[in-house]
Protein backbone atom coordinates (compact mmCIF):
# COMPACT_ATOMS: atom_id res chain seq x y z
CA UNK A 1 0.00 0.00 0.00
CA UNK A 2 1.20 3.40 -1.03
CA UNK A 3 2.42 6.05 1.57
CA UNK A 4 -0.14 8.70 2.08
CA UNK A 5 0.98 11.69 0.37
CA UNK A 6 1.36 15.47 1.66
CA UNK A 7 -0.14 18.29 -0.01
CA UNK A 8 3.49 20.29 -1.68
CA UNK A 9 2.89 23.99 -3.06
CA UNK A 10 5.67 25.36 -5.02
CA UNK A 11 7.60 27.98 -2.71
CA UNK A 12 8.66 31.20 -5.26
CA UNK A 13 11.91 31.80 -6.24
CA UNK A 14 11.55 35.71 -5.84
CA UNK A 15 9.45 38.41 -5.95
CA UNK A 16 9.35 38.58 -9.50
CA UNK A 17 8.80 34.94 -10.22
CA UNK A 18 5.07 33.76 -11.75
CA UNK A 19 2.88 33.36 -9.01
CA UNK A 20 2.76 30.17 -6.87
CA UNK A 21 0.64 27.35 -8.33
CA UNK A 22 -0.71 24.34 -6.60
CA UNK A 23 1.15 20.76 -7.25
CA UNK A 24 -0.67 17.74 -7.01
CA UNK A 25 0.29 15.87 -4.07
CA UNK A 26 3.89 15.18 -3.62
CA UNK A 27 6.06 13.66 -0.83
CA UNK A 28 9.06 16.09 -2.66
CA UNK A 29 9.82 17.89 -5.40
CA UNK A 30 12.93 20.28 -6.71
CA UNK A 31 13.14 22.44 -10.03
CA UNK A 32 16.60 22.89 -11.07
CA UNK A 33 17.75 25.69 -14.04
CA UNK A 34 19.93 23.04 -15.63
CA UNK A 35 22.43 25.33 -17.18
CA UNK A 36 23.24 27.33 -14.04
CA UNK A 37 22.40 24.63 -11.72
CA UNK A 38 20.34 26.83 -9.40
CA UNK A 39 17.56 25.29 -7.24
CA UNK A 40 14.44 27.65 -8.47
CA UNK A 41 11.69 26.04 -6.41
CA UNK A 42 11.99 22.51 -3.78
CA UNK A 43 9.80 21.35 -1.36
CA UNK A 44 11.23 18.43 0.98
CA UNK A 45 14.22 17.64 -0.97
CA UNK A 46 16.80 17.18 1.07
CA UNK A 47 15.35 13.65 2.44
CA UNK A 48 15.80 10.65 1.33
CA UNK A 49 12.82 8.45 0.02
CA UNK A 50 12.40 5.28 -1.96
CA UNK A 51 13.41 6.43 -6.09
CA UNK A 52 11.70 3.35 -7.59
CA UNK A 53 12.86 3.34 -10.90
CA UNK A 54 14.13 7.12 -10.91
CA UNK A 55 17.34 4.62 -9.45
CA UNK A 56 18.17 3.68 -13.27
CA UNK A 57 19.66 7.02 -14.16
CA UNK A 58 22.26 6.71 -11.20
CA UNK A 59 23.21 3.03 -12.52
CA UNK A 60 23.20 4.13 -16.15
CA UNK A 61 25.56 6.91 -15.05
CA UNK A 62 27.78 4.38 -12.92
CA UNK A 63 27.56 2.23 -15.92
CA UNK A 64 28.61 4.93 -18.74
CA UNK A 65 32.05 3.60 -18.74
CA UNK A 66 30.78 0.70 -21.45
CA UNK A 67 31.52 0.72 -24.53
CA UNK A 68 27.89 1.07 -26.10
CA UNK A 69 29.05 -2.26 -28.27
CA UNK A 70 30.41 -4.26 -25.49
CA UNK A 71 28.84 -7.77 -25.52
CA UNK A 72 27.01 -8.74 -22.54
CA UNK A 73 26.56 -12.56 -21.58
CA UNK A 74 23.11 -13.06 -19.81
CA UNK A 75 23.62 -14.43 -15.96
CA UNK A 76 20.81 -16.12 -14.26
CA UNK A 77 20.23 -13.11 -11.49
CA UNK A 78 19.45 -10.72 -14.54
CA UNK A 79 17.37 -13.21 -16.31
CA UNK A 80 14.96 -13.67 -12.77
CA UNK A 81 14.79 -10.18 -12.27
CA UNK A 82 11.16 -9.46 -11.32
CA UNK A 83 8.69 -7.26 -14.04
CA UNK A 84 8.91 -4.67 -15.90
CA UNK A 85 12.01 -6.44 -18.00
CA UNK A 86 12.47 -7.04 -21.40
CA UNK A 87 13.00 -10.55 -21.51
CA UNK A 88 16.81 -11.19 -20.99
CA UNK A 89 17.57 -15.19 -21.10
CA UNK A 90 20.31 -16.86 -19.15
CA UNK A 91 23.40 -17.78 -22.11
CA UNK A 92 22.24 -14.85 -24.21
CA UNK A 93 24.37 -12.16 -25.44
CA UNK A 94 23.41 -8.88 -25.88
CA UNK A 95 25.15 -5.23 -26.25
CA UNK A 96 25.65 -2.71 -23.70
CA UNK A 97 23.35 -0.53 -26.56
CA UNK A 98 20.50 -3.01 -26.24
CA UNK A 99 20.55 -3.29 -22.80
CA UNK A 100 20.93 0.93 -22.03
CA UNK A 101 17.81 1.72 -24.05
CA UNK A 102 16.01 -0.97 -22.02
CA UNK A 103 17.04 0.29 -18.70
CA UNK A 104 15.98 3.86 -19.43
CA UNK A 105 13.26 3.66 -22.24
CA UNK A 106 11.22 0.37 -20.87
CA UNK A 107 12.83 1.08 -17.56
CA UNK A 108 13.99 -2.85 -17.87
CA UNK A 109 15.14 -4.30 -14.51
CA UNK A 110 16.81 -6.93 -15.74
CA UNK A 111 18.76 -4.99 -18.03
CA UNK A 112 19.68 -3.13 -15.09
CA UNK A 113 21.13 -6.26 -13.13
CA UNK A 114 23.12 -7.28 -16.37
CA UNK A 115 24.87 -3.71 -17.00
CA UNK A 116 25.43 -3.76 -12.73
CA UNK A 117 27.33 -7.27 -13.25
CA UNK A 118 29.04 -6.31 -16.46
CA UNK A 119 30.30 -3.47 -14.97
CA UNK A 120 31.06 -4.32 -11.14
CA UNK A 121 31.49 -8.23 -11.82
CA UNK A 122 29.02 -8.89 -9.74
CA UNK A 123 26.48 -7.25 -7.98
CA UNK A 124 28.02 -6.34 -4.31
CA UNK A 125 31.18 -5.08 -7.03
CA UNK A 126 28.84 -3.15 -8.74
CA UNK A 127 27.08 -1.49 -5.04
CA UNK A 128 31.03 -0.20 -5.07
CA UNK A 129 30.78 1.52 -8.44
CA UNK A 130 27.61 2.98 -6.61
CA UNK A 131 28.47 4.32 -3.87
CA UNK A 132 31.54 5.99 -6.05
CA UNK A 133 29.37 7.21 -8.46
CA UNK A 134 26.96 9.23 -5.70
CA UNK A 135 30.62 10.57 -4.36
CA UNK A 136 31.52 11.51 -7.36
CA UNK A 137 28.78 13.04 -8.33
CA UNK A 138 28.11 15.67 -5.50
CA UNK A 139 25.40 13.52 -3.63
CA UNK A 140 25.14 15.39 0.04
CA UNK A 141 22.09 13.68 1.37
CA UNK A 142 23.32 10.04 2.33
CA UNK A 143 22.09 8.23 -0.51
CA UNK A 144 21.56 4.37 -0.24
CA UNK A 145 22.19 2.59 -3.29
CA UNK A 146 22.00 -0.96 -2.97
CA UNK A 147 19.59 -2.36 -6.00
CA UNK A 148 20.04 -1.40 -9.57
CA UNK A 149 16.66 -1.57 -10.86
CA UNK A 150 15.41 0.84 -8.14
CA UNK A 151 13.46 -2.47 -6.45
CA UNK A 152 12.49 -1.98 -2.99
CA UNK A 153 11.13 -4.08 0.35
CA UNK A 154 11.47 -7.52 -0.18
CA UNK A 155 12.04 -7.45 -3.47
CA UNK A 156 14.69 -5.01 -3.42
CA UNK A 157 19.03 -6.43 -2.86
CA UNK A 158 19.23 -5.40 0.36
CA UNK A 159 16.11 -3.45 1.37
CA UNK A 160 16.85 -1.45 -1.66
CA UNK A 161 17.39 2.51 -2.44
CA UNK A 162 17.01 5.63 -0.53
CA UNK A 163 17.45 9.04 -2.82
CA UNK A 164 16.34 12.26 -2.11
CA UNK A 165 14.71 14.58 -5.04
CA UNK A 166 17.99 16.91 -4.45
CA UNK A 167 20.03 14.08 -5.14
CA UNK A 168 18.09 12.55 -7.89
CA UNK A 169 18.41 16.21 -9.75
CA UNK A 170 22.11 16.05 -9.44
CA UNK A 171 22.20 12.74 -11.05
CA UNK A 172 19.65 14.02 -13.98
CA UNK A 173 21.79 16.94 -14.54
CA UNK A 174 24.65 14.76 -15.04
CA UNK A 175 22.94 12.52 -17.84
CA UNK A 176 22.33 15.74 -19.93
CA UNK A 177 25.97 16.19 -20.11
CA UNK A 178 26.23 13.00 -21.48
CA UNK A 179 25.17 12.57 -24.92
CA UNK A 180 24.72 9.39 -25.43
CA UNK A 181 22.41 8.83 -22.37
CA UNK A 182 20.69 11.90 -23.15
CA UNK A 183 19.75 10.75 -26.60
CA UNK A 184 18.15 7.74 -25.16
CA UNK A 185 16.16 9.46 -22.54
CA UNK A 186 15.02 11.25 -25.23
CA UNK A 187 13.35 8.85 -27.83
CA UNK A 188 9.66 8.02 -27.15
CA UNK A 189 9.63 4.61 -29.30
CA UNK A 190 12.84 2.23 -30.02
CA UNK A 191 13.47 -0.68 -32.11
CA UNK A 192 15.97 -3.38 -32.65
CA UNK A 193 16.32 -6.83 -33.92
CA UNK A 194 18.18 -8.60 -30.23
CA UNK A 195 19.68 -12.34 -30.12
CA UNK A 196 17.29 -14.83 -31.48
CA UNK A 197 16.42 -12.36 -34.02
CA UNK A 198 13.73 -11.09 -32.01
CA UNK A 199 11.82 -7.54 -32.45
CA UNK A 200 11.72 -5.22 -29.84
CA UNK A 201 10.19 -1.99 -29.96
CA UNK A 202 10.35 -0.12 -26.83
CA UNK A 203 7.68 2.55 -25.73
CA UNK A 204 8.75 5.28 -23.21
CA UNK A 205 7.70 4.99 -19.77
CA UNK A 206 8.13 8.62 -19.85
CA UNK A 207 5.88 8.90 -23.40
CA UNK A 208 2.84 10.44 -21.79
CA UNK A 209 5.58 13.54 -20.46
CA UNK A 210 7.53 13.70 -24.04
CA UNK A 211 4.38 13.99 -26.12
CA UNK A 212 2.41 16.29 -24.20
CA UNK A 213 5.09 19.05 -22.80
CA UNK A 214 6.38 21.75 -25.53
CA UNK A 215 10.06 20.92 -25.79
CA UNK A 216 10.51 17.62 -23.51
CA UNK A 217 13.71 16.07 -23.61
CA UNK A 218 12.87 13.47 -21.24
CA UNK A 219 14.00 11.78 -18.64
CA UNK A 220 12.51 8.84 -16.25
CA UNK A 221 9.41 7.47 -14.60
CA UNK A 222 9.37 5.45 -11.09
CA UNK A 223 6.97 3.20 -9.34
CA UNK A 224 6.87 0.61 -6.39
CA UNK A 225 4.35 0.62 -3.74
CA UNK A 226 6.66 2.05 -0.89
CA UNK A 227 7.71 4.67 -3.50
CA UNK A 228 4.51 5.76 -5.37
CA UNK A 229 4.71 6.97 -8.41
CA UNK A 230 7.46 9.04 -9.34
CA UNK A 231 9.09 11.59 -12.65
CA UNK A 232 12.42 13.01 -13.10
CA UNK A 233 11.43 15.26 -16.17
CA UNK A 234 13.35 17.55 -18.18
CA UNK A 235 12.31 20.43 -21.19
CA UNK A 236 14.86 22.75 -23.05
CA UNK A 237 13.15 26.19 -24.42
CA UNK A 238 15.09 29.13 -26.09
CA UNK A 239 18.45 28.13 -25.23
CA UNK A 240 17.45 26.89 -21.77
CA UNK A 241 16.64 23.65 -20.06
CA UNK A 242 14.91 23.03 -16.94
CA UNK A 243 14.77 19.53 -14.80
CA UNK A 244 12.13 18.68 -12.55
CA UNK A 245 11.95 16.13 -9.96
CA UNK A 246 8.74 14.85 -7.96
CA UNK A 247 8.94 11.90 -5.66
CA UNK A 248 5.71 10.06 -4.25
CA UNK A 249 2.55 11.90 -6.18
CA UNK A 250 -0.59 11.55 -7.05
CA UNK A 251 0.13 12.85 -10.33
CA UNK A 252 3.73 13.00 -11.22
CA UNK A 253 3.45 14.42 -14.92
CA UNK A 254 0.83 17.37 -13.61
CA UNK A 255 2.95 18.07 -10.98
CA UNK A 256 6.65 18.19 -13.61
CA UNK A 257 4.82 20.38 -15.79
CA UNK A 258 3.46 22.76 -13.60
CA UNK A 259 7.27 23.10 -11.72
CA UNK A 260 8.83 23.22 -15.88
CA UNK A 261 6.63 26.25 -16.93
CA UNK A 262 7.51 27.88 -13.65
CA UNK A 263 11.23 27.49 -14.32
CA UNK A 264 10.81 28.61 -17.59
CA UNK A 265 8.68 31.55 -16.71
CA UNK A 266 11.49 32.96 -14.03
CA UNK A 267 14.36 35.02 -15.70
CA UNK A 268 17.29 34.29 -15.12
CA UNK A 269 18.80 37.20 -13.38
CA UNK A 270 15.21 36.51 -10.91
CA UNK A 271 17.18 32.78 -10.19
CA UNK A 272 18.01 32.94 -6.00
CA UNK A 273 21.61 31.49 -5.75
CA UNK A 274 21.03 30.25 -2.04
CA UNK A 275 21.15 26.80 -3.33
CA UNK A 276 23.12 25.61 -6.05
CA UNK A 277 23.23 22.03 -7.61
CA UNK A 278 27.67 21.09 -7.76
CA UNK A 279 28.91 21.41 -11.08
CA UNK A 280 29.01 18.35 -13.48
CA UNK A 281 31.96 16.10 -13.60
CA UNK A 282 31.39 13.34 -16.09
CA UNK A 283 35.12 12.21 -16.45
CA UNK A 284 35.19 11.61 -12.63
CA UNK A 285 32.53 8.47 -12.97
CA UNK A 286 35.01 7.04 -15.90
CA UNK A 287 37.93 4.83 -15.16
CA UNK A 288 41.41 5.48 -16.89
CA UNK A 289 40.56 2.57 -19.74
CA UNK A 290 37.33 2.19 -20.78
CA UNK A 291 35.45 -1.40 -20.14
CA UNK A 292 35.23 -3.29 -23.51
CA UNK A 293 34.91 -6.96 -24.26
CA UNK A 294 38.20 -7.45 -24.57
CA UNK A 295 39.82 -5.82 -21.52
CA UNK A 296 36.67 -7.43 -19.18
CA UNK A 297 37.01 -10.47 -17.13
CA UNK A 298 33.76 -11.77 -16.53
CA UNK A 299 34.51 -12.75 -12.43
CA UNK A 300 36.77 -9.17 -12.29
CA UNK A 301 35.26 -5.55 -11.44
CA UNK A 302 36.05 -2.65 -13.98
CA UNK A 303 38.65 -0.72 -12.80
CA UNK A 304 36.36 2.22 -11.30
CA UNK A 305 35.03 -0.82 -8.80
CA UNK A 306 39.37 -1.13 -7.40
CA UNK A 307 39.63 2.45 -7.67
CA UNK A 308 36.57 2.85 -5.03
CA UNK A 309 37.44 -0.13 -2.28
CA UNK A 310 41.53 -0.15 -2.86
CA UNK A 311 44.04 2.40 -1.71
CA UNK A 312 46.17 3.95 -3.53
CA UNK A 313 49.51 2.16 -3.19
CA UNK A 314 47.61 -0.99 -3.81
CA UNK A 315 46.47 0.72 -7.29
CA UNK A 316 49.76 1.58 -8.03
CA UNK A 317 51.45 -1.90 -7.52
CA UNK A 318 48.73 -3.38 -9.21
CA UNK A 319 49.54 -0.95 -12.34
CA UNK A 320 53.33 -1.20 -12.30
CA UNK A 321 52.87 -5.51 -12.11
CA UNK A 322 52.59 -5.66 -15.80
CA UNK A 323 55.67 -3.39 -16.71
CA UNK A 324 57.44 -5.73 -14.08
CA UNK A 325 56.46 -9.00 -15.81
CA UNK A 326 57.44 -7.36 -19.46
CA UNK A 327 60.66 -6.41 -18.15
CA UNK A 328 61.41 -9.49 -16.42
CA UNK A 329 60.62 -11.40 -19.85
CA UNK A 330 62.44 -9.26 -21.78
CA UNK A 331 65.72 -10.10 -19.60
CA UNK A 332 64.93 -13.74 -20.04
CA UNK A 333 65.30 -13.68 -23.70
CA UNK A 334 68.00 -12.14 -23.08
CA UNK A 335 69.73 -14.12 -21.83
CA UNK A 336 68.39 -16.97 -23.69
CA UNK A 337 69.88 -15.10 -26.97
CA UNK A 338 72.99 -14.79 -25.24
CA UNK A 339 73.47 -18.80 -24.12
CA UNK A 340 72.71 -19.55 -27.29
CA UNK A 341 75.06 -17.43 -28.94
CA UNK A 342 78.08 -18.48 -26.71
CA UNK A 343 76.97 -22.35 -27.81
CA UNK A 344 77.48 -21.74 -30.89
CA UNK A 345 80.38 -20.67 -30.99
CA UNK A 346 81.78 -23.27 -28.88
CA UNK A 347 80.33 -25.41 -31.50
CA UNK A 348 82.09 -24.00 -34.14
CA UNK A 349 85.50 -23.55 -32.68
CA UNK A 350 85.08 -27.46 -32.09
CA UNK A 351 84.04 -28.49 -35.79
CA UNK A 352 87.13 -26.26 -37.16
CA UNK A 353 89.74 -28.16 -34.49
CA UNK A 354 87.94 -31.12 -35.49
CA UNK A 355 86.41 -31.80 -39.06
CA UNK A 356 85.72 -35.47 -38.83
CA UNK A 357 82.87 -34.21 -36.70
CA UNK A 358 81.20 -32.63 -39.37
CA UNK A 359 81.49 -35.55 -41.50
CA UNK A 360 79.72 -37.79 -39.13
CA UNK A 361 76.72 -35.49 -38.30
CA UNK A 362 76.06 -34.82 -42.18
CA UNK A 363 76.73 -38.72 -42.11
CA UNK A 364 74.15 -39.51 -39.83
CA UNK A 365 71.44 -36.70 -40.71
CA UNK A 366 68.21 -38.38 -41.58
CA UNK A 367 67.13 -37.12 -44.82
CA UNK A 368 63.30 -35.88 -45.71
Amino acid sequence: MAVAATVATISPASATSPAPAPLPQSKAFILVDVDTGNVISAGNDRTPLPPASLTKVITALASSNLDPATPVTIDARAAQAPADKIGLVAGQVWTADELFHALLISSANDAAFALAEQVGGSLPGFQQIFAHTAVELGMADHPVLMDPAGLDGTEGVDGGNLVSARDLAIAGRALLADPYLAAIVATPIYSFIGPGNVHHRLVSHNFAFLSTYAGAIGMKTGFTDRAGTSIMAAARRNGRTMLAVVMHSTNPTAAAKVLLDQGFGTAVASELTVDRLPAVDLAALRPPTVVTSESRQSTTPSSLAVAATVPDPAIAAVATAPQSITLLSAAAAVSFLLCLLLYTRHRRRVYRSRPSLWLERVAITPKE
